[in-house]
């Protein structure tokens, strides 16, 4: 006897547990159709920053090469015209750092 009363409750717990997914099924489906739109926009918006990321990436790489082209006619000047002036400031600003 008490098998079946067990039986019976256990019985009665899952056919609680089926309306309740039933239930939270039509919810989910109002769910997934939230997440699949939030999910769209997040799409939408990542391809903005991403194209707002490659102009900005392609500013400053633009801006590197930019100064490096500087810096390297820089050095040259400095190697082809270089002056006693030139010289003489040099040697004596080593010499503070040596010292």
């Amino acid at each position: 006897m008490t098998l079946q009363k067990t039986d019976t409750s256990i019985r009665k717990r899952k056919k609680v547990h089926l309306f309740i997914y039933i239930a939270r099924g039509n919810c989910g489906k109002k769910r997934n159709e939230k997440r699949r739109n939030g999910k769209e926009k997040r799409e939408e918006n990542e391809s903005r920053k991403g194209l707002k990321r490659k102009k900005k990436t392609k500013e400053r790489r633009l801006r590197i090469e930019k100064r490096n082209k500087e810096n390297t006619n820089k050095q040259k000047t400095a190697k082809t015209f270089c002056n006693l002036s030139d010289l003489h400031y040099l040697c004596k600003n080593l010499g503070r750092r040596i010292s």
